[in-house]
């Protein structure tokens, strides 16, 4: 059976970005261990992108550089338990994977809406995961 060939949606996901940029609505407050659905937009290659009209994809706030910037880990619903790159955590009864090789600096315009928070336990296991990135033991 052929594959069918994915196709990207720039030419969609340009003008959502434009509003998004030239957006003077107010930055939502937003906390290190929130999930955000957040517009993620349509990205190069195998990097991940949003999902639905409006390029959504959670993200989980890392770290929070100030009231406009923060470092975000976007996730996913595909769970790869061999892989160091996914890291498995539960929200709201559902099991979920942090992507922290998908990890970057996001303007807080991006964010649409607060979905929760994450367990204290799965943020600190994220985040010591990320952290093993850098660091070699």
């Amino acid at each position: 059976m052929k594959k069918i060939p994915f196709v990207k949606r720039f030419e969609q996901w340009l003008p959502i970005k434009k509003s998004l940029d030239q957006s003077s609505q107010n930055i939502p407050g937003f906390k290190e261990r929130d999930l955000w659905m957040t517009s993620f937009g349509e990205n190069v290659g195998f990097e991940s992108s949003g999902k639905n009209d409006f390029f959504h994809r959670p993200v989980i706030v890392l770290l929070k550089f100030n009231k406009r910037l923060f470092f975000g880990i976007p996730t996913s619903t595909k769970n790869k338990p061999k892989n160091p790159f996914y890291i498995e955590f539960t929200h709201k009864g559902k099991i979920r994977s942090a992507m922290i090789s998908q990890m970057r600096v996001m303007d807080g315009k991006r964010l649409d809406y607060r979905m929760g928070r994450l367990s204290i336990h799965d943020f600190q296991l994220i985040k010591s995961s990320f952290l093993d990135l850098f660091i070699k033991k």
